[in-house]
């Protein structure tokens, strides 16, 4: 794994390694505001060669709980150009030219979701 190229899409549970190499090889990231909100997210941070994979181990144990309590969950997730978009490119790249790497990751994660008998996904 290239420290600063691959991006775990979902909510991993993550040691201190690999929160240092989700946030680009540093100990912290940018964080900024979620749109006009008192909400902030660390900023992710791309490249022309940025690569991705899906870790969402703690978004489908949320998912089976939540069936195991007979609740309907309804799962909502942030679109691959809002993702993108917030992002900053590290590089002169065109953040948008990731796009097509990105979206069999977002495929992947519906697909799950779906498995797991979640009854919508907003996006």
């Amino acid at each position: 794994m290239t420290i600063t190229t691959i991006h775990n899409l979902g909510f991993p549970r993550i040691g201190a390694d690999a929160h240092v190499s989700c946030c680009g090889g540093v100990a912290a990231g940018e964080m900024t505001k979620w749109f006009d909100t008192n909400y902030h997210y660390i900023v992710p941070e791309f490249t022309a060669s940025t690569e991705f994979k899906l870790d969402a181990t703690r978004l489908l144990e949320q998912l089976a709980e939540a069936k195991a309590l007979g609740v309907k969950a309804k799962p909502v997730i942030v679109g691959p150009v809002t993702y993108l978009a917030l992002g900053k490119a590290k590089d002169e790249s065109d953040k948008l030219a990731l796009l097509g790497r990105i979206l069999p990751v977002y495929k992947q994660l519906l697909n799950s979701c779906s498995r797991r008998s979640a009854i919508t996904r907003d996006i």
